[in-house]
């Protein structure tokens, strides 16, 4: 009888272990190549750069400057892979699909807004926060500050 049991509970942790190093091969194989993460700044009152990046899953971003922008029209670059994985991971530990579609409370007056939209397996959203709105979680704001960073968007935009 102990030798059954002590059968089973060896079984069942070699399946658990098993199971647990093949699902996060599968995660770390998975292909990002169509998750795409685009972030959209407007103008605000005084002159605030509006312009739109998107970060591809294959590392290509394009940049879209408008109004107050350095450069105006559109511009393509390729960032490492590797910084367009970290921020879809980042994505993906968040709560994002969880978050409200809109902050747009005006706590503080005469600010841009920023509209995020995230594709990430089949599943869309987009986040239209205004940046006056204090409600918004700080993991949203720490994201919109990743997107700029990872594609150094201030080289095009001031």
């Amino acid at each position: 009888m102990k030798q059954t049991v002590g059968f089973v509970i060896a079984f069942v942790m070699t399946i658990t272990l098993l199971s647990c190093s093949h699902t996060k091969t599968v995660k770390d194989g998975r292909d990002f190549s169509k998750d795409t993460v685009m972030l959209q700044r407007t103008i605000c009152y005084g002159q605030c750069p509006a312009y739109k990046v998107v970060v591809l899953g294959s590392g290509k971003v394009e940049f879209e400057g408008f109004k107050f922008s350095k450069t105006q029209g559109k511009v393509s670059v390729d960032i490492p892979l590797d910084s367009a994985k970290a921020l879809i991971s980042e994505i993906e530990q968040s709560d994002f699909f969880l978050w409200n579609d809109e902050y747009k409370n005006q706590d503080v007056s005469d600010l841009a807004s920023t509209f995020v939209t995230v594709v990430l397996g089949g599943n869309k959203k987009v986040i239209n926060h205004y940046n006056g709105d204090k409600s918004a979680p700080s993991s949203l704001v720490k994201i919109e500050k990743h997107i700029d960073a990872i594609t150094n968007s201030e080289q095009w935009t001031r």
